[in-house]
């Protein structure tokens, strides 16, 4: 029996269920509707009564002879769901009827990990009273907690040329239409867990979702262990988890808990880093007064707080930390890029007006590629912009107006239009001509950059770059600029040579007879 048109793999049964109409179920089972019928992902209507909370529908379930502790493909059971959703009475009742409070699923996600996940306190007491392991581990850390949500929303979503799966007592799969089967044993689902990074996933968990009250019930019953908190990544430590998510509270209250504070050593910098990155300035305020050093390095840059800050925007950041006596010259451990470097990039306006103002060089030069910040503004030009003015250009998106405006700041602050950088000795110019940056090189252009600058490595110009891409735009920009169609570059070759396009090539042409006509009258 199933429901007319559906594609999700359920039956009127698995519907009253997630409804919790029990009379309508205990009809549907006198007219023979299979008791152990279960959804694609394993879901019996134990797990669907569960999730839904209806405990008087779970309870008669396992009346019937469902399992209490029916598994799913991921290995999730009834009290998995009833503590993820936070339905308190769906949990007691399934404890009370031997449900394992322990039970993992493949990835060794327990109950408490679902409670703990969610912020359901009520749940996580109920759970340790009946011996729930506070220290339990995962195979996947905190990823593993995914799977009770994975599973409900993967309910929700209609499936298309998939068959039943049925359960049977035994927890045996077989195929068919409306045979009996199970997703996995108990003993194959917890095989994995013995191989888990990390016992401390449910404080973890409440840390990362903000979920202060868990965090200290949690603590309370002796969750952290500094031995066991030490052994974890800093990325993954509970402190660093909360303030990536800026959970502030939660932030302070770690920082004063001895065994947490102790176990990852400079937590003050750590907290310090993450706010800036991701622009909590009241964290931020908090990290330093805590005694945080305002030059640690960290972040995915692993760069300093105002590197970080400033290359994502966050301008109250930026300005505190400047306040705070940070350096404007530090630079990234990967690409020496400073704070002005990224600021320039991003087009980060306010950001870049700012660290401007407070004496950042306007030419330094990023140790790799000795690129300028006006290189990097030149090359991260957008291409969809459609609407120009004058040498201010107007911008479809906020974001690429305030880009354009960051390269005027820094020519305004005195950059220099000819810096180069990499071995090839790039032009800002030569930078944007080569990502096809019709609009950056128009304003370069009317800058005063040189369209004929030369390059030393192999004698190429603008012209050539242009050329070989076929950027027809770029191309009638530069001529218009004075740039020489006819340059040959160290093997001989003109722009013409470089394209493999007829339009361009008949552009170039153009090009070349108004040049060497101008150049004429200019004789004359």
């Amino acid at each position: 029996m199933s429901v007319p048109g559906n594609t999700d793999g359920a039956t009127p049964l698995h519907v009253a269920a997630m409804h919790g109409q029990l009379e309508t179920i205990k009809v549907l089972l006198s007219r023979g509707a299979s008791l152990s019928a279960a959804l694609p992902g394993g879901a019996t209507t134990l797990h669907l009564a569960s999730a839904s909370g209806f405990v008087l529908v779970a309870s008669y379930m396992i009346d019937q002879g469902l399992p209490v502790d029916q598994r799913t493909v991921a290995g999730t059971t009834p009290l998995h769901e009833a503590a993820y959703q936070g339905h308190a009475n769906v949990a007691a009742m399934l404890l009370e009827r031997g449900a394992n409070v322990n039970a993992a699923t493949k990835h060794g996600t327990t109950p408490l990990h679902c409670s703990a996940e969610n912020g359901h306190v009520q749940i996580a007491e109920l759970l340790i009273t009946h011996g729930a392991h506070i220290d339990a581990v995962t195979t996947d850390y905190l990823a593993a907690a995914n799977e009770v949500a994975g599973d409900n929303s993967r309910r929700r979503r209609r499936r298309r040329g998939k068959k039943m799966v049925v359960v049977n007592m035994k927890g045996n799969a077989l195929d068919g239409e409306a045979t009996e089967g199970g997703p996995q044993t108990l003993n194959e689902l917890e095989k994995e867990v013995s191989s888990c990074p990390s016992n401390q996933v449910a404080l973890c968990l409440a840390a990362k979702n903000g979920h202060l009250d868990m965090v200290q019930y949690l603590l309370t019953c002796g969750a952290a262990n500094s031995t066991d908190l030490a052994a974890l990544e800093p990325s993954r430590h509970p402190i660093v988890l909360a303030a990536q998510r800026g959970h502030v509270e939660i932030v302070r209250f770690l920082l004063t808990h001895d065994e947490c504070a102790s176990s990852l050593p400079d937590a003050a910098s750590h907290v310090l880093c993450c706010a800036a990155e991701h622009g909590y300035l009241q964290m931020v305020e908090h990290a330093l007064a805590r005694g945080a050093d305002i030059e640690a390095v960290g972040g995915k840059k692993q760069a300093t707080p105002l590197v970080l800050a400033a290359r994502q925007g966050h301008l109250a950041v930026v300005l505190h930390l400047l306040w705070g006596g940070a350096k404007l010259d530090a630079v990234t451990m990967t690409t020496g890029y400073t704070a002005l470097h990224y600021a320039a990039k991003h087009g980060h306006l306010t950001v870049v007006n700012s660290l401007l103002l407070n004496g950042a060089d306007v030419n330094v030069a990023c140790a790799q590629r000795h690129s300028s910040p006006l290189h990097l503004a030149a090359e991260s030009g957008h291409g969809d912009v459609r609407k120009h003015k004058t040498v201010y250009v107007l911008y479809s998106s906020p974001r690429i107006a305030a880009t354009r405006t960051s390269w005027m700041l820094l020519l305004n602050h005195g950059a220099d239009l000819e810096a180069t950088s990499g071995t090839n000795k790039t032009t800002p110019l030569r930078g944007a001509v080569s990502k096809g940056r019709a609009d950056v090189v128009k304003l370069l252009l009317a800058c005063g950059a040189d369209p004929n600058a030369i390059q030393p490595t192999d004698g190429t110009t603008t012209m050539h770059s242009a050329a070989a891409n076929d950027f027809g735009d770029i191309l009638k920009a530069l001529v218009a600029a004075g740039a020489d169609p006819d340059r040959v570059d160290r093997n001989g070759r003109t722009p013409m040579d470089y394209s493999a396009s007829d339009s361009i090539r008949l552009q170039l042409r153009l090009a070349l007879l108004k040049f060497r006509w101008q150049n004429q009258d200019d004789r004359k």
